[in-house]
C-alpha cells in the first residue's frame, strides 16, 4: 500500500512539475500585469491629490 502510495505520489508531483513550470509562467505574467496597474492607478490618486 505505502509504495502504490509512493509511486503515485511520484507521478503526481512530475505531473504537478510540468504544470508548476506553466503556472508560474502564467502567475509571473499575470503579477506583472497587476502591479503595473495598481501602480499606474496609485500613481492617477497621487496626481489627483497634488
Amino acid at each position: 500500500m505505502k509504495k502504490t502510495f509512493l509511486i503515485e505520489l511520484i507521478k503526481l508531483n512530475i505531473f504537478a512539475n510540468k504544470i508548476d513550470q506553466e503556472v508560474k509562467i502564467y502567475i509571473l505574467i499575470g503579477g506583472l500585469i497587476v502591479l503595473v496597474a495598481l501602480f499606474i492607478y496609485l500613481s492617477k490618486l497621487i496626481f489627483k491629490r497634488k
